[in-house]
């Protein structure tokens, strides 16, 4: 790798894509220059101007089953977990419980968190052989973006935040009825879903909230057949083709007295899907892009693929 300040040979910008919330995705023409860029970062952002910060992009994964004894703010907790499973030192740089703690049940020994990678390997990883945690062994998969419901309006895919919204008033996620979720005396046997009531489904007994709605799943495997994150369990890296596997190469096999997957290595093999050259990680992305937030650059909007095959069900829950 070229040292500080010695860009790599031919090294250069191919485009920038600018995010909803004002930062700009910039892309290099291969993983070196991206590299480059990133170890001289301090440097670069000196001569964007004060206001601009890059935003390292993370390779998360929900954990499933983590003991509530684990602090991922403690400090020096996420330290503790590296070494516990040999990951390279500042690999998990972030970790949050995914349901807020004070709607956990009295004794709930444990929940569901999301752990957030800077290397990819070490995520695979983790994915194939589960982590260690408070002395329990857990799995998990790789986090998949959905569709968004709007806390005023209930609309889910709708693509605004309760913020956002434009509806005259509110929609509750129980019942369905012109009030605010939280002042809402319906019991669960009596739950409407708003959306599912608008699209003439099933609504009774489920609220718009509910995982199991039967709108929220549509919206759901439309978003995942359009991800093109969603074929492949493993986080991609050109460098290591046993990530190019695919859920249906997997398989769905389970360990028994466990609770998470057995897979099955994918073979450095030389037929079957490729990823596209330069590729590190999933979305069709090259491992040569960088987000910077607070920056604005006028550029055409990326074009998504679409078709891509539908998740198996255990990794959309």
């Amino acid at each position: 790798m070229p040292s500080a300040g010695t860009a790599p040979p031919g090294a250069k910008f191919v485009g920038v894509q600018i995010l909803r919330g004002g930062g700009a995705l910039l892309h290099l023409n291969d993983e070196a220059a991206a590299r480059w860029l990133k170890a001289n970062m301090g440097d670069f952002l000196t001569r964007m101007g004060g206001t601009t910060v890059y935003k390292e992009r993370l390779c998360n994964m929900v954990m499933r089953f983590v003991p509530v004894s684990f602090d991922p703010d403690a400090e020096g907790a996420l330290g503790v977990v590296g070494g516990d499973n040999n990951l390279p030192e500042g690999a998990l740089v972030k970790a949050r419980w995914i349901k807020p703690l004070e709607r956990r049940k009295p004794g709930q020994r444990v929940a569901h968190a999301v752990l957030g990678f800077s290397d990819p390997g070490a995520a695979n990883r983790a994915i194939r052989d589960g982590l260690w945690i408070d002395s329990s062994r857990v799995y998990g998969h790789k986090l998949l973006s959905e569709p968004m419901r709007c806390l005023k309006c209930q609309r889910i895919g709708a693509g605004h935040i309760a913020a956002d919204c434009t509806s005259g008033w509110e929609v509750c996620a129980r019942c369905g009825e012109d009030h605010r979720t939280s002042t809402c005396t319906v019991t669960d046997d009596k739950r409407v879903c708003a959306n599912c009531k608008a699209a003439n489904l099933d609504h009774e007994g489920h609220g718009a909230a509910d995982r199991l709605c039967p709108f929220f799943k549509d919206k759901l495997h439309y978003s995942l057949n359009r991800n093109l994150d969603a074929p492949y369990p493993y986080f991609l890296m050109s460098e290591d083709p046993s990530s190019w596997v695919t859920n249906e190469e997997s398989g769905e096999a389970y360990v028994p007295n466990a609770s998470a997957p057995a897979r099955k290595a994918a073979s450095q093999r030389d037929t079957g899907p490729k990823p596209v050259s330069g590729t590190t990680r999933g979305s069709g992305r090259s491992g040569a892009e960088l987000l910077l937030a607070g920056s604005a650059v006028p550029c055409e909007e990326e074009k998504r693929v679409e078709g891509a095959p539908p998740r198996r069900p255990w990794m959309c829950i």
